[in-house]
């Protein structure tokens, strides 16, 4: 049976969070009632049932191969069952994500050692949801670095390592600054915890770090990611997080609220930029909401870019251009599509490392972040801005247009140049017996 679908006039979006609960019942009636219930109202008794039967509550939760996110209905059930550690033990120990399900039992349930102790072992970042006299207890910080050194311990491919043993197998000389060791008795992979944060504005952008630009080199270079620290010694990944806030995010500090239980913590393995070794990151992610209202542009500086390929060979800003007209140039697979708003906080400008922002779609984000043409297409992006605005040392004027009654004279900053001082004179000078011969015929 298929339900009548709605017209368009009908249709009526709530809150993502009321659209993401009646998604969840769904799953779990399709999963497990039989049959079927095809109507709100006749799914309403089986919601009842999860909410208050301890039996049918556990057999949900045990079987993680029909719904791996069932640790989710936590959240709606009754206060009796979210005092019941048998529920808890089984979310925690039957469902990939269930360590989370913590955050939503009570806390005498929350106090128990051993169900704690079950959830640090699923995913360490469990300690956030642990009361704090039992976060500072020995055993909790033992197992912890346990579960480090662990992990640190796992023989993992390592290519940067095999291509130099390589390299001293076939003789060859390596290059300046290696030096001649036994790599194989030396730890080549480091581990870096960061602390990232999603500036989410609206329901649709969220603020991403597109790549930073060296004022000494005059070089930019392209790498996406959320903007993010490194994890002082110490220090909890939400404290790093609102460190983040107040120093690099400072101008937008007080429009940006970070969500304190709502993270994502993955580990991600690549080759350091700084070092060139091979290292593994423990990402932290929060997420952070902004106002679309704020008037988040008078803080930053706007970098305008210079395409191959453009109209006329002039440099083309993006400055509220939509996403219909950035790809509409690649519908002939021969350009590339036009980046985003790239831009740079003002309080920036002085540092000799610039980092460069812009507000990306989500679904953009994973392509441009987790795929190779997407990396490619954020390194061109990024190298070509042109980053004379980014240098205050650097005088600027705007270059002169012949005026006309029909066209009077206009400047615009897309056709802005630095002229040396012999040609401003001569410029002077040339306007000068202009405005003389016109007085004369007058």
């Amino acid at each position: 049976l298929k339900r009548n679908a709605p017209s368009m006039a009908e249709l009526k979006f709530g809150e993502p969070e009321s659209y993401a609960e009646q998604e969840l019942w769904w799953d779990l009636a399709k999963a497990f009632v039989v049959p079927v219930p095809l109507t709100v109202s006749e799914l309403e008794p089986h919601k009842q049932r999860i909410c208050n039967d301890q039996s049918f509550l556990l057999s949900i939760l045990n079987d993680a191969q029909k719904c791996s996110h069932s640790w989710q209905v936590l959240q709606f059930v009754s206060e009796e069952l979210k005092n019941d550690r048998e529920v808890f033990r089984a979310a925690i120990c039957s469902q990939p994500q269930g360590w989370k399900a913590l955050r939503f039992a009570s806390l005498n349930v929350r106090k128990d050692t051993a169900l704690c102790q079950e959830a640090v072992k699923q995913n360490v970042a469990a300690i956030e949801y642990i009361p704090t006299d039992l976060r500072h207890n020995g055993t909790f910080l033992s197992l912890y670095l346990f579960i480090a050194l662990q992990k640190l311990n796992t023989k993992t491919e390592n290519k940067f390592e095999n291509d130099f043993n390589k390299a001293l197998r076939s003789g060859a000389q390596p290059r300046k600054g290696v030096g001649m060791q036994n790599v194989k008795n030396v730890k080549t992979e480091r581990v870096v915890p960061l602390a990232a944060v999603c500036v989410q504005c609206g329901s649709r952008c969220v603020l991403a770090s597109v790549g930073f630009y060296n004022t000494a080199t005059k070089k930019a270079t392209g790498d996406l990611r959320y903007p993010g620290v490194k994890v002082k010694a110490g220090e909890s990944p939400y404290d790093a997080a609102a460190r983040l806030c107040k120093t690099r995010l400072a101008p937008w500090a007080e429009f940006v609220e970070v969500e304190t239980a709502s993270f994502d913590a993955k580990e991600e393995e690549d080759i350091s930029h700084s070092t060139g070794l091979p290292s593994r990151y423990l990402r932290t992610s929060f997420r952070g909401h902004m106002e679309p209202s704020v008037n988040w542009a008078q803080k930053v500086k706007f970098v305008p870019c210079r395409l191959p390929g453009a109209i006329g060979g002039a440099k083309v800003s993006s400055t509220q251009m939509s996403l219909a007209t950035r790809y509409r140039r690649a519908q002939s697979f021969t350009l590339p599509p036009l980046p985003p708003e790239i831009f740079a906080f003002k309080q920036d400008l002085k540092n000799e490392e610039i980092i460069l922002y812009a507000w990306l779609p989500d679904w953009e984000f994973e392509h441009l972040r987790y795929t190779a043409q997407g990396k490619a297409l954020v390194r061109f992006w990024v190298q070509s801005g042109d980053y004379s605005v980014l240098h205050q040392d650097v005088p600027r004027c705007f270059a002169p247009s012949l005026a006309s009654p029909e066209r009077p004279l206009q400047y615009s900053a897309a056709k802005r140049t630095v002229l040396s001082a012999q040609k401003m004179a001569n410029i002077a000078k040339t306007l000068a017996q202009r405005r003389e011969m016109a007085n004369r015929k007058i």
